[in-house]
């Protein structure tokens, strides 16, 4: 018998095992992990997210923001990776095109309320009564991008769906960038700065929330993903900064009905683990994915995969990094920003009260020097 499929027959004889033996014996067969309560309620989400980025603003910070983007002048900054980013791109691009604070980017865009040029997917239908949060409608968009003038600095966001594709979802941006560029009379492309991640898009939260096996797999070998897409991105784009922003941490906690479900057969302990709606979710997740019980543990979204992530990703980079100084790539730690403020986040995952943090953090960081915020 090979060797994985041998693996597979030991992994799925242990849960029929572990389901029979008695429940006194069961805690010897199980690690201990940290409990984590999950509710059996819905999340209610809270008012102050509102329509509007701009609404999750005060005065003081929109005008340090907008005072950072003038400092960057003929700049060109891209974003890619998932909503986590595209969310940065969003309020950014409300500050830049100044649009009024208490109506969403879509509404703007469509009733022409925007002081500069909006570009995306000529397919896309804008719809102006989705709000700037909403992770459905707004995921839609492959790529998007915004500038106020010829000499303003310039906004692109490319969409990142797990990790397939990766150098020919970029590819194509840059084809439709130079376009945009000559509409508005600015040198869109190449970037002078790319901001990218991957992150939650690699993590299941199966069976309520699956992902691609691809995911799966990129996500049990992400060091070598990330150091892989750094190398890709210097091949392609040689004269670009690179800054890698860390996943968010996800609060669990927050995670409600099938999802919190799901976090509950993840994180069993000891007889918890027999209980057969959790035995069922392991084993579901061990046929899915042609993966063990650890396997499918390691790649569950909660805390402590994110915190893996985050260390994988910066020894990634520290060991390019010490390739040579053209090799440095920097940090925007996200998920340091957002540990411990499941106040912050209606999902688990989305942390939109923080997000101007990490815009602050991010223009800051391109405003200096290159090499002051490293990951070596």
């Amino acid at each position: 018998m090979p060797f994985n499929n041998l693996r597979l027959f030991s992994e799925r004889f242990f849960a029929f095992i572990f389901v029979c033996t008695p429940l006194h014996a069961q805690a010897r067969l199980q690690n201990v992990r940290a409990p984590v309560v999950y509710s059996h309620q819905p999340h209610r989400p809270s008012p102050k997210f509102g329509v509007s980025m701009s609404q999750l603003l005060n005065v003081q910070d929109e005008r340090r923001l907008s005072h950072w983007l003038a400092r960057l002048r003929r700049r060109n900054i891209l974003f890619i990776g998932d909503s986590s980013l595209r969310h940065q791109f969003i309020q950014l691009t409300r500050i830049l095109l100044r649009i009024p604070r208490n109506i969403s980017l879509a509404k703007a865009v469509l009733s022409k309320q925007i002081d500069g040029k909006f570009f995306y997917p000529g397919w896309q239908q804008m719809n102006a009564e989705k709000p700037d949060s909403s992770n459905g409608f707004w995921g839609g968009f492959g790529y998007m991008a915004a500038v106020h003038s010829p000499d303003s600095v310039t906004l692109g966001y490319v969409k990142l769906w797990g990790c397939a594709g990766f150098e020919q979802t970029v590819n194509s941006f840059g084809k439709f960038l130079p376009k945009f560029g000559n509409e508005v009379g600015a040198r869109l492309w190449p970037p002078e700065t790319i901001v990218w991640n991957f992150g939650l898009h690699l993590l299941h939260v199966y069976p309520a929330r699956p992902v691609a096996t691809s995911a799966v797999m990129c996500a049990l070998s992400y060091s070598t993903l990330v150091a892989w897409s750094a190398a890709k991105l210097r091949s392609m784009l040689p004269t670009a900064r690179l800054v890698w922003r860390t996943t968010n941490s996800v609060c669990s906690a927050r995670f409600s009905r099938d999802w919190a479900a799901a976090g509950r057969a993840y994180h069993c302990v000891g007889a918890q683990c027999a209980f057969p709606p959790n035995a069922r979710i392991l084993t579901l997740c061990m046929r899915r994915y042609n993966i063990s019980i650890d396997e499918c543990r390691k790649t569950f979204m909660d805390e402590q995969n994110t915190q893996r992530q985050h260390d994988d990703a910066v020894q990634a980079l520290r060991n390019t990094s010490r390739a040579g100084p053209e090799k440095i790539i920097e940090l925007l730690d996200a998920f340091a920003t957002t540990r411990d403020h499941c106040d912050d986040t209606e999902d688990g995952r989305h942390y939109l009260p923080r997000v101007a943090i990490f815009n602050t953090e991010l223009l800051k960081l391109i405003s200096k020097e290159q090499n002051l915020n490293r990951t070596a």
